[in-house]
């Protein structure tokens, strides 16, 4: 039972994942969101991201985690 347990962990801890669609391509925006005239959650915002994008790595170690962003 035990060993079943460790393969199971083994195998969720080193499978990627993926917490995002698809990046789009650089340079290739909506023309909606171009077009957009206000934002839809603050009214008095003067921009508005529109893409954001980040990588972070975990590290397990048997006693810690730790969490790097890139």
């Amino acid at each position: 039972m035990r060993q079943m347990t460790v393969a199971l962990l083994c195998t969720v801890f080193c499978c990627p994942l993926f917490a995002q669609k698809d990046i789009p391509a650089f340079g290739k925006i909506d023309k909606a969101d171009l077009e957009m005239k206000e934002c839809a959650f603050d009214k008095a915002a003067e921009a508005m991201v529109l893409f954001d994008i980040a990588e972070v790595y975990c590290f397990f170690d048997l006693n810690s985690l730790s969490i790097k962003p890139n």
